[in-house]
């Protein structure tokens, strides 16, 4: 289903990344959640050194300084995102480090251009593709830019579930997806959530375009249960499962979820991350 009106949804996404800076980069600094993402994601999609590659919805630079270890001395790593105060923490950090051939630049996805007179070997969506409201736009902005045999790459939030493995039925208890469980019990504080885009889709999506040799797959994260409160306690991801809801309501409504699950012996936890793959 088309959405109605993309630009106020850009704009409510900008807002609520603008609010997370902080707690964005002390959660990461703490548990290295999208650091991780990001080496997986340049491994399935085998950046090498010596690669031209930007890195849309950078954040604080976390994602664009995994990369240039990837790319090193010789590549070129441009970060991309339209938080001014993400970008603000990723840019401070890119002069205190002093780290060559990488920049920063602000930009929403679907207007990223700078490195168009380089050899582009690869864009990344690092947890951000799931965040944009048209991603055919930014696909197709994409595609022109990569030059042949060129690589694109994305990973995207499944969700929050009780195993391990991979999700194998919506009947199956202990693959249902855990916030699933608050919603089919009528709870009050049960997320209702917002889905900005169909991430489903997002092979086939690549094949329309012109994309070829489409490979998929799911990455397991175990997050403890400090680790996941502190997760959607970031303003932009409790926005995401409690969208209408100020950020005071949506942590009181965290701690009663997380107080539920724990009540129904649910102890553990782990988010299941899509990643998808195309080759020009």
């Amino acid at each position: 289903m088309a959405i109605k009106d993309p630009g106020a949804i850009k704009k409510i996404v900008q807002k609520n990344f603008d609010n997370s800076a902080d707690l964005y980069d002390s959660f990461e600094e703490k548990y290295g959640l999208f650091r991780h993402l990001t080496y997986e994601l340049a491994k399935v999609c085998k950046i090498r050194t010596g690669w031209n590659v930007y890195d849309i919805g950078c954040g604080t630079g976390t994602s664009s300084f995994v990369l240039k270890n990837f790319v090193g001395s010789k590549g070129y790593v441009i970060g991309v995102d339209f938080s001014e105060e993400m970008l603000h923490i990723a840019q401070e950090r890119q002069k205190l480090r002093g780290i060559e051939n990488l920049d920063f630049m602000m930009s929403d996805a679907d207007n990223f251009g700078l490195l168009r007179n380089r050899n582009i070997n690869s864009i990344l969506y690092n947890a951000s593709i799931f965040l944009i409201p048209e991603p055919k736009h930014t696909l197709l902005r994409a595609y022109t830019l990569l030059k042949n045999k060129s690589i694109v790459g994305m990973n995207y939030l499944i969700g929050l579930y009780e195993t391990e493995t991979e999700p194998i039925g919506e009947g199956e208890k202990l693959n249902n997806e855990l916030f699933q469980l608050a919603s089919a019990s009528g709870k009050p504080f049960a997320p209702y959530g917002r889905n900005i885009m169909d991430f489903t889709a997002l092979p086939e999506l690549l094949k329309e375009i012109g994309f070829r040799k489409i490979r998929t797959g799911i990455l397991t994260v175990e997050l403890s249960e400090d680790e996941m409160r502190a997760f959607y306690s970031i303003p932009a991801q409790s926005a995401a499962l409690w969208p209408k809801n100020s950020f005071e309501e949506r942590l009181k409504f965290l701690d009663l979820l997380i107080d539920y699950l724990k009540e129904n012996n649910i102890n553990k936890f782990y988010q299941y991350w899509g990643w998808c793959v195309g080759e020009k």
